[in-house]
């Protein structure tokens, strides 16, 4: 009696054991931390490195892409690494099919070892992924490793005009020789809003970091930018690439400089221009950061405040009968 009671026992647990491994298998779960999803896939291939990132829901706003660059760290170093933004998905605009959307990191260096994680924003909040193993970049057309791959602001502070809300860099920044396609790329500020998580980048004009034009603030930014405090953490360069109307083939399929992809953004003809701006932006992509003080202000925090108006007249759209 014992001995088939053991045997039933036995042939229970194993059941138990193949429902769960199942249940794991069709769910994106990694043992290690439970909040976090499963990395994705990194591969390099080509002298194309492709980031591999699964769909989540037909509900995903957009994807933040990150990446460190681990090259002299230890494995217990990993967490105290730079955390580099260096791209955003807009999952809606994708016109391919599949369980996951390509991102394409082209500026990466030789001899270095790279990670990968990204970010989900759901209706729900964010979600964030496990880090990808390490993938060391030992061949191909990759960068030489003391390339510059983003601009250069030696020496170079902004002047805030507290009257006007408006910062003037006083001098030039010096844009990367080594990529060839950044003509295609567009400057861009970066804003924090103070004891909050919100940072944002805004585009700006090119005469603004080469030819001291003005960048009105109050011009730029969003509302919730307004009545508080902000920090000025620098500038980067981002590139758009926009969605194919014209063919079934989606960017996925395409290397990240491919001029088919990226001409039409590098024309300056105002139709080209129109063009692009009804065209859906399927990614962005960014360099790394660069960092420029604001004179006379610590750690770059400005207040801004919002418009103000002492008339205000009424407008009511309807008609109160007496």
């Amino acid at each position: 009696m014992k001995k088939k009671i053991y045997y039933e026992f036995i042939i229970s647990v194993s059941i138990a054991l193949v429902v769960f491994s199942i249940a794991i298998s069709s769910c994106n779960f990694k043992f290690g931390d439970p909040s976090l999803l499963t990395e994705p896939t990194v591969d390099y291939a080509n002298s194309i490195l492709t980031i591999s990132i699964p769909r989540q829901s037909k509900s995903t706003q957009y994807i933040n892409v990150y990446r460190q660059d681990v090259t002299d760290a230890k494995e217990d170093e990993y967490d105290s690494v730079d955390i580099i933004n260096i791209g955003l998905i807009l999952p809606e605009n994708l016109t391919s099919g599949g369980n996951s959307f390509q991102f394409q990191d082209s500026l990466v260096k030789k001899s270095h070892k790279y990670r990968y994680r990204v970010r989900y924003c759901e209706s729900s909040g964010y979600y964030s992924t496990e880090w990808s193993d390490p993938v060391e970049i030992s061949s191909g057309q990759a960068y030489k490793s003391d390339d510059v791959l983003t601009y250069t602001a030696d020496g170079l502070s902004f002047d805030y005009d507290e009257t006007y809300f408006t910062l003037t860099l006083n001098g030039a920044v010096t844009s990367p020789s080594v990529i060839s396609d950044f003509a295609d790329y567009t400057p861009a500020l970066i804003v924090k809003i103070v004891d909050s998580e919100t940072v944002k980048v805004f585009e700006i004009s090119n005469d603004s970091i080469t030819s001291k034009k003005a960048i009105s603030l109050r011009g730029i930014l969003t509302s919730d930018f307004f009545d508080s405090n902000i920090q000025i953490l620098g500038i980067v360069a981002q590139k758009k690439q926009y969605a194919n109307e014209d063919s079934d083939v989606d960017i996925d399929s395409l290397s990240s400089d491919d001029s088919s992809s990226s001409s039409a953004e590098g024309e300056t003809s105002s139709e080209s221009e129109e063009e692009e701006d009804e065209k859906p932006i399927m990614r962005i992509i960014w360099t790394e950061p660069v960092s420029i003080p604001v004179t006379g202000h610590d750690d770059n925090i400005l207040s801004l405040s919002a418009y103000t108006s002492t008339e205000v007249f009424d407008f009511s759209q309807s008609v109160n009968k007496q």
